[in-house]
């Protein structure tokens, strides 16, 4: 959304209201934004044409993956279902 805004009420930069800063700077600096705001929407378009059928790229994109550091979001009931017991630790 603050991409978008932006986009839509671009103005070039100025300094002091007299010196406009030249287009190669306005395009390094849209360079640099877009290529840490890229990085999702490319991984989950990369991700959607590299599976073979759409029903099994849409739930392996969008199911989650459990692990043993999120139990603590989880009831006891969910847990057991979701995951294998921890082997047992050995004393030291």
């Amino acid at each position: 959304g603050i991409f978008l805004f932006h986009v839509v009420n671009y103005k070039p930069l100025t300094y002091n209201k007299t010196y406009v800063y030249p287009w190669w700077g306005d395009a390094i600096g849209w360079g640099l934004a877009l290529s840490s705001m890229l990085c999702i929407p490319c991984t989950v378009l990369y991700q959607l044409l590299r599976r073979k059928a759409f029903p099994q790229r849409w739930q392996l994109l969008t199911t989650p993956i459990w692990g043993h550091h999120h139990l603590e979001y989880l009831t006891p009931e969910a847990e057991a279902k979701l995951l294998a017991p921890e082997p047992p630790k050995e004393k030291t």
